[in-house]
């Protein structure tokens, strides 16, 4: 065998030999592609968008199994940073090869309304008209020389023109790209796009609010009474005009008119959006025409009511029938309420019924208008004229009286039930005026009639007239006895008692009268309690005509020790000063008798009279 050795001519001999067997090794595996060293592209770039060299009928595939993985990644398909992809051929049996790529991206832009967010939706008015430049406006770019680009899709690479509108409901895409035409290497187009901000744009609509185009309403109504409903989720407020091309909403007091027209808004705004809020076009505002009715339930009531009418009157009716009644004649709806409640001005009625129970009755007619009615009753207490009742005078004893004194007169002969300051009519002084002033006797009629509110009673009174009295009776008598006189002058049997009131009047005076009270009547009450005073009245004819007749007074006193007590001087007065009520002076003794009598000069019925003139003077 012999020996090879290389030297620098032997070298050349083993790169042949060397390339012979690599050229041999291509009979057993075919040409494949080799990626690139620079595996590193910008957002959006696709799969046909790798670089690699040589190979034939060049694929990408997800996996290395060229067995099984046989279906390549579609080339329009986005490249993944950090994802595997493989080289391999769709008609050559080579060995796949693997890469990774890196996709470079600028950040999203930031927007002025969500700052911080890359997906929002925008609601403007749909009246804005909102196009591609607006919301590219509503964006910033954070790189020199980038422009922002918006665009239909997600992964679109056509901007939309900035002039067009955006169509409500659809989705746009902002991103910021690189500008070559502003920067200072124009050829350069390295530079990578941004991620993109998705924009949804749903517009506020703000259609006219749901009304009724006739409405009608009570008199005095205003705007605030008028109704309007919103459409939309967000309605905020409703706005009424004059006319449909007013542009200054009316106030709620404004106070409507009959037969008008009206014109509503809504206005519609979402809080949370940073738009301003949307109202309803001028054109499209819902016109509403006005009927106001006028209900008036009529003037304030207040009446009077005498108690018994009204208890008559609540035996068949209710309290509220009671009140209504006090509007009959008006034509009012039947819808009514009462404040205060009828219920507690019947309770108050219960505690004390003579007083003014007011209530204010509020009227609803069927529309809903609304008109009060201030009712207030007075319930007086019945009244008692007495019953009908006779007296008789003598003609001469009316000679001289006042027409206040011969009312008096009257007055003084009333039945003993009957209430005082009525009136009588005819008068005494009217009868008088009638009557022959040489022959006034006869009997006369007159009616007493007393009133107090709506209370009204009256009872008649029948006067007779007699010739003029018989004066032999003298005037009217009252003395004072001590029981123990009673006893020594008389016996108390009816004889006795009897002489005792005769001995009363003139010496010359008949004594076959009558007495009214009877002595035995007297008697009677004498037995009951035999200090007071026992009076009668004592008649020729036994009756109170002008036969005559006087009133006869004894009183019983107890058995008791008179005491005067004691007074101090009085000062001294002046002959000019009034005149000085001896019985109002200070008695010094406590336990004085009462009913004593003053007496001395310049002393008349218990009065000093100082005119008198200059002096000491001794009152006992």
């Amino acid at each position: 065998m012999q020996n090879f050795t290389f030297g620098r001519k032997g070298l050349n001999w083993f790169l042949f030999a060397f390339m012979l067997f690599v050229g041999n090794l291509t009979m057993f595996g075919q040409d494949c592609a080799t990626p690139d060293p620079d595996q590193s592209y910008c957002y959006l770039s696709t799969v046909d968008d790798i670089r690699f060299s040589g190979g034939t009928n060049v694929a990408v595939y997800e996996t290395s199994d060229s067995n099984g993985d046989t279906d390549p990644i579609d080339g329009n398909e986005l490249l993944t940073s950090g994802v595997t992809y493989y080289l391999g051929s769709t008609t050559e049996d080579c060995d796949r090869v693997s890469f990774e790529v890196t996709v470079n991206s600028v950040e999203t832009p930031d927007n002025t309304l969500f700052p911080g967010r890359d997906n929002f939706t925008l609601s403007p008015c749909v009246s804005s008209d909102f196009t591609v430049g607006d919301l590219e406006d509503l964006f910033n770019t954070t790189y020199t020389d980038y422009q922002i680009e918006v665009y239909d899709s997600e992964f679109g690479t056509d901007p939309l023109e900035e002039t067009r509108d955006l169509d409500p409901g659809e989705s746009y895409f902002v991103a910021q790209v690189f500008d070559s035409s502003a920067a200072d290497d124009p050829s350069s187009d390295t530079e990578c796009p941004s991620t993109r901000a998705a924009v949804g744009y749903d517009p506020t609509e703000a259609p006219a609010p749901n009304a009724e185009s006739s409405q009608t309403l009570c008199e005095g109504a205003t705007v605030a009474d008028l109704v309007a409903s919103g459409t939309e989720e967000n309605t905020q407020a409703i706005r009424w005009y004059r006319s449909m091309t007013s542009s200054t909403p009316l106030a709620d007091d404004v106070e409507l008119v009959d037969g008008e027209n009206y014109f509503a808004s809504q206005i519609v705004n979402d809080r949370d959006d940073p738009f301003p809020p949307c109202e309803t076009e001028m054109a499209d505002r819902a016109e509403v025409t006005v009927e106001i009715i006028s209900f008036d339930a009529g003037p304030d009531v207040a009446e009077s009511i005498c108690e018994d009418d009204l208890e008559s009157r609540l035996a068949s009716e209710t309290p509220t029938e009671v009140f209504l009644s006090l509007l009959d004649g008006r034509d009012l709806p039947s819808d009514v309420s009462f404040n205060p409640t009828i219920s507690s001005i019947a309770s108050a009625y219960s505690s004390d019924p003579y007083q003014t129970f007011t209530t204010t009755a509020t009227f609803t007619t069927e529309e809903g208008c609304e008109d009060d009615v201030a009712l207030a009753l007075t319930v007086d207490e019945q009244t008692n004229a007495g019953e009908d009742s006779s007296a008789t005078f003598c003609a001469d004893e009316l000679i001289g009286l006042s027409p206040a004194e011969l009312t008096a007169l009257l007055a003084e002969n009333l039945d003993a039930t009957a209430d005082t300051g009525g009136s009588f009519e005819p008068t005494l002084t009217e009868i008088l005026t009638t009557v022959d002033p040489f022959d006034p006797t006869g009997t006369y009629s007159t009616t007493y009639s007393v009133t107090n509110g709506a209370c009204t009673d009256s009872a008649t009174y029948s006067i007779t007239i007699s010739e003029g009295s018989d004066d032999s009776l003298g005037p009217d008598q009252a003395v004072s006895y001590c029981e123990s006189e009673i006893f020594v002058l008389a016996d108390p049997s009816v004889a006795s008692v009897r002489n005792l009131y005769l001995n009363l009047l003139p010496e010359d005076a008949p004594t076959d009268g009558s007495f009214e009270p009877s002595i035995s009547e007297l008697l009677a009450s004498y037995n009951e309690n035999n200090y007071q005073e026992f009076t009668t009245t004592y008649s020729l004819d036994g009756s109170t005509s002008c036969a005559g007749s006087v009133e006869l007074s004894i009183t019983v006193v107890e058995e008791t020790d008179a005491n005067a007590g004691s007074y101090d001087d009085i000062e001294a007065v002046c002959s000019a000063e009034d005149m000085i009520n001896l019985t109002e002076l200070m008695n010094n003794d406590p336990d004085y008798s009462m009913g004593g009598t003053f007496s001395g000069e310049g002393v008349t019925d218990n009065m000093f009279n100082p005119s008198i003139g200059e002096g000491n003077y001794t009152i006992t």
